[in-house]
């Protein structure tokens, strides 16, 4: 998939959930580890445990768009309003953001990981991820960090 075919894809869902939200370098690329059981039960291939996401900083709420292994839009989303974040932390490695999230009332966190660095990033059509993420540093992670 090449960068427009990304970018428009992610707008237009976007637009489909809420037109009202304005698109500006305010999304990226990240993904989650598997768990610890499937890496137990599965070993190498707990990677296909893995989920993998577009998370898009929207004002007042976080959109959560699932993807697939092979980097389509499922049309699944999650929607996380600001207030129900309790703790947003952001760690900056030489190849990937690190960001924990803590929901109100909820035990288990959720990491994701972002890779400033990606091979065959424009390949891919995903160049827009290097600027996103540096868009998103710079602009305090829409206040949430």
């Amino acid at each position: 998939m090449n960068a427009e075919t990304w970018e428009e894809n992610i707008e237009s869902f976007i637009k489909e959930i809420n037109s009202d939200i304005r698109i500006n370098h305010n999304y990226i690329y990240g993904y989650t580890d598997a768990s610890l059981m499937a890496s137990l039960a599965y070993g190498n291939l707990s990677v296909l445990a893995m989920e993998y996401f577009i998370v898009v900083f929207a004002g007042d709420q976080l959109l959560l768009l699932d993807l697939n292994m092979g980097g389509s839009l499922t049309g699944e989303y999650a929607v996380i309003p600001y207030s129900d974040i309790q703790s947003f932390k952001v760690r900056k490695g030489i190849l990937q953001y690190i960001i924990t999230i803590e929901l109100v009332g909820e035990p288990t966190r959720l990491k994701f990981k972002c890779n400033r660095k990606m091979l065959n990033a424009q390949m891919m059509g995903m160049g827009w991820q290097k600027e996103n993420l540096d868009f998103m540093a710079s602009q305090g992670w829409d206040g949430l960090a």
